[in-house]
């Protein structure tokens, strides 16, 4: 979209392996480029939109490589009817549905600068009965 009339144009390119429906797209820090995760992209690779070549890559992605760390449960398998956002140069990933429609809790954070994924630790509620939340300041 053209943000200064407001029309719409159609590129002349598609995203690769065809098309996307309950992807999830962010724009990189860069603020010319946007990361788009979708059911196709496994722990292997993201898409990334160029808008000013409109051009897309396919960006290889790799595991944090932390002691004993099986690769695949540290990245999200394809998914779809996921969140996610940015959080300075990394982006966080949660929830959706996995290839046989089965439901996710699972967090994931994407660092944008080295491509390497992390599974994120959620913490359920702590021993006075409260969802541990008393504990994190926010400015």
């Amino acid at each position: 979209i053209n943000m200064n009339t407001h029309q719409w144009t159609e590129l002349p390119i598609k995203i690769p392996d065809g098309p996307t429906s309950r992807h999830v797209a962010l724009t990189l820090p860069c603020k010319t480029k946007a990361l788009i995760h979708n059911h196709r992209c496994g722990t292997d690779h993201v898409y990334v939109f160029d808008s000013l070549t409109e051009s897309f890559v396919r960006q290889k992605t790799k595991a944090k490589e932390e002691g004993e760390i099986d690769a695949s449960s540290a990245a999200p398998q394809g998914m779809g009817l996921h969140a996610a956002c940015m959080l300075g140069s990394f982006a966080l990933f949660f929830g959706g549905a996995d290839k046989t429609q089965g439901m996710s809790n699972e967090a994931f954070l994407l660092n944008t600068i080295t491509w390497e994924w992390s599974k994120v630790d959620i913490l359920g509620m702590d021993d006075d009965g409260n969802d541990g939340n008393d504990d994190i300041p926010c400015p």
